[in-house]
């Protein structure tokens, strides 16, 4: 779930960050439990995009991006 959420702050289409959580936790084809357990305190209309892609500087979370 977290892979899928980076992945689409990183690259997707999604502006807000309720669009990336509902997204990601739909992207978990038998993780109920997961995205019963899961929840985003804060306000979901947020507008959320990283300005460079200097955001993301950790060379081994890029690797794990890639997969």
């Amino acid at each position: 779930m977290a892979l899928r959420f980076y992945r689409n702050l990183r690259n997707g289409p999604y502006d807000r960050i309720g669009d990336l959580i509902k997204d990601a936790k739909t992207a978990i084809p038998n993780g109920r439990d997961v995205r019963l357990s899961w929840a985003l305190l804060g306000d979901p209309m947020l507008k959320v995009r990283p300005s460079s892609s200097s955001f993301f500087k950790y060379e081994s979370f890029d690797r794990d991006l890639e997969k």
